[in-house]
């Protein structure tokens, strides 16, 4: 325990409660599109699968507030929204790792023999259904972020 912790919450500061709860969370709404077959495609299926996208996000909060007492609660959320606690040198990585690491794939592609990058199926699907660049966004920055606040903002410190 730490000096956020509060006294009678030992359950909830075992990690692998959390896990147990993030995953049966996620996987009741991901189950139920896949029992009843429902596409992701269709509103109610990308519903489900949101929901379910959530489960660590909702455990994070969840367990936060019932673990840990005030200062705790707003170290939690200061660690989300104060970008100051990162430095300006991982901002820097975060920002070009994931584009250099795309462009080594690309290059390894390429020397393997393989045709490397080919962006023009993905602008011909963007012309035809810009909706879908809405989605594809969301997915590589919502999506993550919100799975975050679990994984990093509550049970990393468990570990």
């Amino acid at each position: 325990m730490n000096k956020y912790d509060k006294a009678s919450s030992s359950l909830f500061l075992n990690p692998w409660v959390f896990f147990g709860v993030t995953f049966a969370w996620t996987w009741a709404f991901w189950g139920v599109g896949i029992l009843l077959k429902i596409s992701m495609e269709s509103a109610f299926g990308f519903g489900l699968l949101f929901l379910g996208v959530m489960g660590p996000m909702v455990t994070g909060i969840g367990f936060t507030y019932l673990t840990k007492n005030k200062a705790g609660r707003r170290d939690y959320w200061l660690r989300i929204i104060d970008a100051r606690r990162i430095g300006w040198k991982w901002l820097l990585i975060l920002l070009l790792f994931v584009p250099a690491l795309n462009g080594t794939a690309a290059f390894l592609d390429v020397v393997l023999g393989g045709t490397g990058a080919v962006w023009g199926e993905t602008l011909i699907n963007a012309a035809s259904n810009p909706l879908a660049l809405v989605f594809s966004a969301m997915f590589a920055t919502l999506i993550p972020f919100i799975e975050e606040l679990g994984w990093r903002g509550y049970v990393l410190d468990r570990l």
